[in-house]
């Protein structure tokens, strides 16, 4: 499929954000996607000095895309170790470099990073997956679920593509490793009926309204604020826009009565 020219910079672009109404280059795309992902995590608490972050390369692209962005992001940083936790018994090859590798069996990514002594785990959440899941959580009245999703088994839980669309993450991967992207991995465990129908008519809405998942994750960030008890902050979660101010004594001053 052909794209017009980059937005940015006029050259070949090689995707287009329907939401946004932007051509993208591949050099801009990268950008975009490590910037919001960056911005994710900012949002979601950032990392600190002395990190051990687990990095959960589940079958398909986007695990291996987080893998990618971990290292290309965080790789250089002295106070930070990157655990790759792979599912299966063995690594396969093409790993990027300068990452612990730990193979998990079938154990969950949350268990296996506890284990291993990280106080961080990253997940390859993509937008789709995170809107529907927010959807999913709202249909069956569980949207209090959703003020939890930071902190599992006592892990941090970061999610940097929660605001990047599955496509795009593909190209992210194929971008930055060279290689092809292999098939998106299945659910963990055994499919949550409510999650997949929300995924299939949020698909079906999403056609028309490409800005609807964005939606929906900016409604699991305002959950998560409220659930925190961070009253005063509104927006998406990380977005620091201060609430009302609180009345000044020149605004409850009585007005003078005016003289003619």
């Amino acid at each position: 499929m052909e794209f017009a020219r980059c937005s940015r910079c006029r050259r070949e672009a090689v995707a287009f954000q329907a939401y946004s109404g932007r051509a993208l280059c591949a050099e801009h795309l990268l950008r975009d996607i490590e910037a919001r992902g960056k911005r994710a995590i900012r949002q979601q608490g950032g990392l600190g000095t002395r990190e051990r972050v687990g990095v959960f390369v589940e079958e398909g692209g986007a695990g291996a895309a987080l893998l990618w962005f971990a290292v290309r992001q965080f790789g250089r940083r002295r106070d930070t170790v990157l655990v790759a936790l792979l599912p299966g018994e063995s690594a396969p090859p093409g790993l990027p470099e300068g990452v612990e590798v730990a193979a998990i069996g079938d154990r969950g990514p949350e268990s296996a990073a506890a284990g291993l002594g990280c106080n961080v785990l990253a997940l390859p959440t993509t937008l789709e997956e995170m809107a529907s899941s927010v959807l999913g959580a709202v249909l069956a009245g569980r949207q209090a679920t959703l003020a939890d999703g930071r902190v599992q088994d006592g892990l941090r839980v970061v999610r940097p593509f929660q605001h990047v669309p599955a496509t795009e993450v593909g190209l992210y991967l194929a971008l930055v490793s060279g290689e092809a992207v292999p098939p998106a991995g299945g659910p963990r465990g055994a499919p949550d009926p409510v999650l997949a129908f929300a995924a299939e008519e949020l698909a079906r809405h999403a056609a028309a309204h490409p800005s609807a998942p964005f939606a929906l994750v900016r409604v699991a960030g305002a959950i998560t604020e409220l659930g925190s008890g961070d009253r005063g902050v509104r927006g998406t979660a990380g977005d620091a826009r201060p609430g009302p101010r609180p009345p000044g004594p020149a605004r409850d001053a009585p007005r003078r009565a005016c003289r003619r």
